[in-house]
């Protein structure tokens, strides 16, 4: 390869309200003035749309320059991919990728491939789209061990975005993955902490409420009986000051068992 000044006539970003349909430009070698590599696979490409789509690609160095002046670049990517997953990266700078991601629907590991690229390299749209996917794949898998791997495979990304959604998907499943010894050897431990801190949590708030509802109901029955309905109207609103209340409430302290009447 060699470098020289050659130029192209290459189309410019489409405008809002044209007719300019950049999807037909896809890895067209007419009036391409980059071309990007990924190991043996390789696709024509325009600076003026990628460079705009991401500005990685424009902080990328080139390899070389073809005699026809076309940019050479190799792709960096930290995470293992595959060409498809990059081809549709590339394409969704182009126009919508919806029915190339209905074709990794059934193949989970290429969604996680995919949102890793789309983070990487700020593609924000596609990740947005990839992760409404990949939850939607996620939450139908009813398969407790297909489950499992699939959160393994979203921890081995090393994409923090990607492990938070992991845990979270792993801690809502928490008890079938403990239930299940093939996939109770997968699980974080870190995950089971959270899960049983989570319980816990829940446990202590639920109670608590449940108990002052029951007093609450107990002393609006003993009003409403004594013909009282102001003290009944009321006593749902005292009662919650009370409650929260450190001080001693009437002779006996703490939380009334009953309503008290005042002349």
């Amino acid at each position: 390869m060699k470098f020289n000044n050659a130029k192209f006539d290459v189309p410019k970003s489409p405008v809002k309200g044209t007719a300019v349909d950049t999807s037909k430009l896809f890895n067209q070698q007419k009036n391409s003035d980059l071309v990007v590599h990924l190991d043996y696979d390789h696709w024509y490409r325009h600076k003026c749309i990628v460079h705009e789509a991401s500005g990685k690609f424009r902080d990328l160095k080139s390899i070389g320059v073809d005699d026809e002046g076309r940019t050479h670049i190799s792709l960096d990517i930290v995470c293992e991919c595959e060409g498809h997953q990059v081809e549709i990266m590339l394409m969704s700078m182009y126009g919508g990728v919806e029915s190339e991601l209905s074709d990794l629907h059934a193949q989970t590991r290429g969604l996680v491939g995919l949102a890793h690229l789309a983070k990487e390299y700020n593609r924000i749209d596609l990740k947005s789209i990839v992760d409404k996917v990949l939850r939607q794949v996620i939450d139908e898998e009813k398969d407790i061990e297909k489950f499992s791997r699939i959160i393994l495979d979203l921890y081995c990304t090393g994409n923090s975005e990607l492990e938070r959604f992991a845990e979270e998907l792993e801690i809502e499943r928490t008890p079938e993955l403990l239930e299940n010894h093939k996939t109770r050897e997968n699980i974080h431990v870190d995950t089971v902490k959270k899960w049983m801190d989570t319980m816990s949590f829940r446990k202590k708030v639920v109670e608590p409420e449940e108990a002052l509802a029951g007093d609450t109901q107990f002393g609006m029955e003993e009003a409403a009986a004594a013909g009282d309905t102001t003290i009944a109207k009321t006593e749902k609103i005292s009662l919650k000051h009370e409650s929260d209340s450190s001080k001693a409430i009437g002779e006996g302290g703490g939380r009334p068992s009953k309503i008290r009447r005042t002349s």
